[in-house]
């Protein structure tokens, strides 16, 4: 039997101890997992506010969704779903992820927003499913199908442009109205066998000559005076333009056989430039933008400088990710959750992973990784315990009320949720906790004093440690490692990572009334992308309502998430200062408040004053008047090192760590910053690698989709 020592209980930490206690296999492992703090999620973690009138509301790092493609994130947490047990109405994975569509960009255009949704159709297949994502050539093929669509779907260009003598045989969807170039392009393309290696060099040129001439005629028909006058138009040919501009890249760069990575070294922008796509369509378009957007891809957290954008984000990923998301998807392209992360996610691990025997070890903040004499492995783990426990282990979760309709009866009904509070459970502790006001246990600036030291030894509490921190709290945490090892040198100076924040707002009045259903017909609720920087990503939250438990009276009808990257502080204060997070978090409130004043009436007219957001219509528990009510709201700064995202800048992926070549004999990596077959910061990257740590410690599971292209 193996002990295996999990620092951390994020994505990375629960999947590797998913896999490595998974019941099937021929061994049984011992697996201890050590988090710091109360509660599983490292910076996915959400918990619920216990203060009074405040409905057990949720309280989040940020805004989180899960992608259609994330193969090994839904594989893991489908199975904690069927081994957990009751949960109120979260039944089974179904129950807890609400497939969507549609997504929607923000175009701005002559100094006006504009709303732009795109939808991603339904398919029959299921996220989780264990069978291998597409290729690089089956998404080389999928692309162009897509591109024949996006034609045939506009009724002024395809009539624009010439059409073609006959269909296009093995293209679903493809008729003889697809221009002619393009049309040449897809058919080379379906003609082929689905293995590339037997794909000759003149065929791929030919691809890519046919789809250069038909965008070249594309470019002349569709003029920009054309796109001035109609939006539709110029979004249709920003999307196309980056789509042809992505297959002849890739088909020139030898992605098909090469992969992704090796175009790392490049920043995104740059690669479409490189390969001929067109100077407005990278810096003006949404669809680029939201890329951005999305991973907080802004070093330093700066948005632009000098008035000018200023992303950066490595090409491979950003194009491996686009293809994902894009072609790669099972079911719909994206799944918001019905509640909180930590009770979507997390609870479900916890409960199913405590019921296989892991043991979780709270208040425990991981200090130091010490070597061995000779170097070669990890000999003891010290951690300082935060707390006292008066019995002998912590039990995290609360329950609180939540109704719903039972699926048997169709009758109204109360059940009992387990979640995640916000602060400890301070009757099942004996020592000092943080006050309200000050820093908490997760955070590198609190001032309770630890109660104890603890090491845990090789041979003794462990065999085996695998590292599922995030990248942040590393080069203090693993020092030791850093000057013996110079690759963890180099990762630590290399791979970058930014903070980021948070704003959420309960809302008196529903959707409906405050006049974003006049922005255009949008069927679900909004995920809206590449908005106002520096918050410029915001999405409707209102079906986390139904798992708040606000009174009657005082129930808020609306709630939203607006998060963005937020800019370093050159005079960060020492950990010694426990008033800084206080003054950070006072920086994103005024922040919220300048942006209210400005950004607002494109997205809510009806619910402003004088262009500014009208406090009055926005929820209060404590019924304060006015501008008020703004402090009733939450507001959040994410800028410990636990909590900084992981950003995939240009030039860093040969600096990563692999999650199973860590340099060290018994020590495996789990994390969004490892090379892990995505190499972007988010759950599925996470997941991909906490599976290949498992892997390589008990063999299982064989296999990982999405592990290389």
């Amino acid at each position: 039997m193996a002990k295996i020592a999990i620092i951390g209980g994020g994505v990375g930490g629960c999947v590797a101890a998913f896999w490595l206690s998974d019941p099937n296999l021929p061994e049984r492992n011992e697996v201890t997992v050590y988090q710091m703090g109360w509660r599983l999620g490292g910076k996915g973690a959400s918990g619920r506010n216990q203060g009074d009138k405040l409905g057990h509301r949720s309280e989040e790092h940020g805004l989180h969704i899960w992608f259609g493609f994330y193969e090994n994130a839904f594989r893991a947490i489908k199975q904690a779903y069927t081994e957990m047990g009751p949960n109120g109405f979260f039944e089974s994975w179904k129950d807890a992820y609400n497939p969507q569509e549609t997504g929607i960009i923000a175009d701005r255009h002559a100094g006006f927003w504009d709303f732009w949704q795109y939808r991603f159709p339904m398919n029959e297949e299921e996220p989780g499913d264990g069978k291998p994502l597409p290729t690089v050539w089956d998404y080389l093929r999928r692309a162009l199908v897509w591109l024949v669509d996006n034609i045939e779907s506009h009724p002024t260009l395809k009539h624009m442009l010439p059409t073609p003598e006959e269909a296009v045989p093995g293209i679903p969807g493809a008729s003889d109205e697809v221009p002619t170039h393009l049309h040449r392009a897809a058919n080379t393309a379906g003609g082929l066998v689905a293995d590339p290696h037997h794909v000759s060099p003149f065929d791929f040129f030919k691809i890519t000559h046919d789809l250069a001439q038909f965008f070249h005629h594309l470019g002349e028909v569709v003029t920009e005076d054309l796109m001035e006058v109609d939006r539709e138009l110029a979004r249709l040919f920003y999307i196309l333009d980056l789509g042809i501009t992505a297959i002849r890249g890739a088909i020139a760069d030898n992605v098909i056989f090469r992969g992704f990575d090796h175009l790392d070294k490049m920043e995104f922008q740059d690669w479409l430039k490189l390969h001929g796509a067109r100077h407005y369509s990278t810096k003006s378009s949404g669809v680029v933008k939201g890329l951005y957007d999305l991973p907080f891809a802004y070093e330093g957290g700066v948005t632009e400088c000098d008035g000018e954008p200023r992303p950066n984000l490595g090409a491979g990923t950003a194009l491996r990710c686009l293809v994902r998301i894009f072609y790669g998807y099972k079911g719909a392209y994206i799944y918001k959750m019905n509640a909180g992360m930590g009770e979507t996610v997390f609870t479900p691990f916890y409960l199913a992973l405590k019921k296989r025997g892991v043991k979780f070890e709270f208040f425990h903040r991981a200090e130091n990784l010490g070597l061995s004499n000779d170097g070669k492995r990890i000999e003891t783990v010290r951690f300082s315990r935060q707390a006292s426990l008066k019995g002998e282990t912590y039990d995290p979760l609360i329950q609180i009320p939540v109704k719903g309709i039972n699926p048997q009866t169709g009758k109204e009904e109360e059940r009992l949720f387990h979640v995640w509070p916000s602060a400890p459970k301070a009757e099942l502790l004996s020592s000092t906790l943080p006050a309200p006001e000050e820093p908490t246990f997760e955070s590198a600036w609190c001032q309770i004093p630890p109660v104890e030291s603890v090491v845990i030894e090789r041979g003794k509490q462990f065999d085996q440690v695998v590292l599922a921190t995030s990248l942040g709290p590393i080069p203090g945490l693993a020092s030791e490692l850093v000057a013996a090892n110079d690759s963890w040198r180099k990762m630590v100076e290399k791979v970058k990572t930014v903070r980021t924040q948070c704003v959420q707002l309960w809302m008196l009045k529903p959707e409906a009334e405050l006049g974003w259903n006049e922005k255009g017909p949008f069927a679900e609720p909004a995920l809206v992308d590449a908005y106002v920087d520096p918050i410029n990503t915001w999405m409707d939250q209102c079906v986390i309502l139904k798992t708040e438990d606000w009174q009657q009276n005082a129930k808020p009808r609306f709630l939203t998430y607006f998060c963005g990257p937020m800019t370093e502080d050159p005079n960060e204060a020492p950990h010694s200062d426990g008033t800084y997070p206080e003054t950070q978090r006072q920086k994103v409130f005024a922040m919220a408040m300048q942006y209210f004043q400005t950004a607002i009436e494109p997205i809510w007219p009806r619910i402003t004053k004088n262009g500014a957001l009208d406090w009055e219509q926005v929820f209060d528990p404590f019924e304060r008047t006015g501008s008020a009510r703004a402090l009733g709201q939450y507001y959040r700064c994410n800028i410990d090192p636990a909590e900084r995202y992981v950003l995939s800048v240009a030039g860093s992926l040969p600096y990563r760590l692999r999650s199973d070549e860590s340099g060290f004999e018994n020590l495996y990596l789990a994390g969004d910053w490892t090379v892990n077959g995505l190499n972007a910061g988010c759950v599925e990257a996470a997941a991909i690698s906490g599976a290949i740590a498992a892997r390589a410690i008990c063999g299982s599971p064989a296999v990982i989709p999405g592990e290389k292209d």
